[in-house]
């Protein structure tokens, strides 16, 4: 039986991805901080969501500076995300930790277009050993590196060289 080295080479790489996703994310651990500081500084959402309107309301009259249509488009598709998810519930923890990931994300769209910073964005993830999912926030030039750091770790215990 002969076993040709392009199968070597795949066999590895699909043992090696789990184990260089898992070393990435223990490289950068999950921030559940900023989602968890986003909803204890906004702990009420008639509150919240009456700041919100107020903000795009000036955003649309030009107190916010000179914005695009676009970006006016973006922020006014996350004001009805964030509407529409916590239509009904007193608090924004009273949301599923799913349906907060999306008020916090559609909140950081807003954000970024005001401020200009890149745009943090997070997710639920699941390390590599384990079921309980964590939240990482990153931006997307951050995720971009970590996949890239995943790869070239693949690639590395694959072929036994840099790439």
């Amino acid at each position: 039986m002969t076993i040709r080295l392009p199968t070597i080479a795949l066999l590895a790489l699909c043992l090696a991805a789990p184990a260089a996703a898992q070393a990435i994310v223990s490289d950068h651990p999950a921030d559940t901080a900023a989602v968890d500081v986003f909803f204890s500084d906004n702990p009420e959402t008639e509150a919240f969501l009456a700041e919100l309107s107020l903000t795009l309301q000036q955003a649309r009259e030009g107190q916010m500076g000179e914005l695009t249509d676009d970006e006016l488009a973006q922020m006014e598709d996350a004001r009805v995300t964030i509407f529409a998810l916590l239509d009904g519930k007193a608090r924004p923890t009273d949301l599923p930790a799913g349906e907060r990931i999306a008020v916090f994300n559609a909140q950081e769209v807003i954000e970024s277009i005001l401020s200009g910073r890149p745009q943090l964005i997070c997710k639920v993830e699941t390390r590599v050993g384990t079921r309980v999912p964590s939240y990482s926030c990153l931006t997307q030039n951050q995720r971009m590196a970590r996949r890239a750091r995943a790869r070239e770790a693949a690639n590395k215990i694959s072929f036994g060289q840099e790439r």
